[in-house]
């Protein structure tokens, strides 16, 4: 199957991260695909320190 890769950036002012690092951040993102049974990986990844963070979820489309 295609990859498809979407990019958003967050930027934090240097004044507000320790603040930050106790909220939650959402990102919607509408996936268009067809009936069957799909991988879906987020990743994130700070890049000052390069350190990532990975979630997977399988879910399955089926037609009503």
């Amino acid at each position: 199957s295609d990859t498809v890769r979407q990019e958003y950036e967050l930027k934090v002012p240097a004044g507000d991260y320790e603040r930050m690092l106790k909220k939650r951040f959402g990102i919607d993102a509408a996936l268009l695909m067809s009936d069957g049974t799909y991988r879906v990986t987020v990743g994130l990844m700070d890049q000052v320190t390069s350190q990532a963070s990975y979630q997977t979820a399988t879910t399955t489309i089926a037609s009503p």
